[in-house]
């Protein structure tokens, strides 16, 4: 059986992380890292023995000690055999570092609740880590991937909150207002809104919001907002044939040129360009 090391799979192993964007793994292995992934199109996983079948649109998570393989399965969803999964790698002492600024006992419980396996029906989770995995197919900016993956952990592990807490205990994986926030940045409804108008909505001041954010994600909310923002234009250039000004407003974004800045910036071409390197309404 495989035995994988953190320091020969993670691409970014001084920072803690390391992904693929998977289309099988079907070698029974274990490995020194935690492993979280977000399921695009049906697998077959076989874990410690035990063999299901994972629907698309759900979440795995593998702690270290456990042995398993993926297979890809047959799908009329997926004929040109696209990645079926992200597969986000972490060590161990960055996990506990990362989950420690949520709760300190939230590697521990983790530890105890996994492997966990949960599909999802939030379409607003479901469209961000699309997101991350399209995006990291090509993504080469290793500051941008690190957010992502960053932000795939904690988010993975908010959806699994009560499997790690138990039903009685009612606790997020995630403090309930970064949740909230992050809920509603997530959504439709508020991608054109200012983000101090979403945030008044919260409990919290501004700034007291503002300061936890960054203390339980790691970035701002501002960076965050508009990562998303950028998402889903991005995602609206792939899959959709409206004009870049109507998806720029969408966002709250009414200067074409401030639009077109910001989006080169982050994917390294032009909103036009993207459309005609990504267009998948062909």
């Amino acid at each position: 059986m495989l035995k994988l090391k953190a320091q020969n799979q993670l691409e970014y192993f001084p920072h803690g992380f390391g992904f693929n964007c998977d289309y099988e793994f079907p070698f029974l292995h274990t490995h020194d890292y935690w492993e979280f992934d977000f399921v695009r199109h049906d697998i077959s996983h076989q874990v410690n023995g035990n063999t299901d079948t994972v629907y698309a649109n759900s979440i795995v998570i593998v702690k270290p000690q456990d042995e398993h393989l993926l297979r890809a399965l047959p799908s009329k969803y997926n004929p040109n055999k696209a990645p079926t999964h992200l597969n986000v790698k972490v060590t161990c002492e960055k996990l506990r570092e990362l989950l420690g600024t949520v709760d300190e006992r939230l590697y521990g419980l983790l530890e105890k609740s996994a492997p966990i396996t949960k599909h999802l029906h939030d379409d607003s989770s479901v469209s961000v880590l699309n997101n991350f995995l399209s995006t990291l197919l090509w993504n080469t900016n290793t500051e941008h991937n690190l957010v992502m993956l960053r932000t795939a952990v904690f988010l993975i592990t908010s959806l699994c909150y009560r499997e790690i807490y138990g039903e009685a205990d009612g606790m997020l994986g995630l403090p309930p207002e970064i949740n909230e926030i992050v809920t509603k940045l997530n959504s439709k409804k508020y991608l054109g809104c200012p983000i101090s108008e979403i945030a008044a909505e919260c409990n919290y001041s501004y700034m007291q919001l503002t300061r936890l954010f960054r203390k339980s994600t790691g970035m701002t909310m501002q960076d965050y907002f508009q990562y998303v923002k950028l998402e889903y234009a991005a995602n609206q250039l792939r899959l959709t044939k409206r004009l870049v000004l109507d998806i720029s407003n969408d966002i709250g974004i009414s200067s074409l040129s401030h639009f077109n800045h910001i989006f080169k910036k982050r994917f390294g071409v032009t909103p036009g360009e993207y459309r005609k390197q990504n267009d998948e309404t062909t």
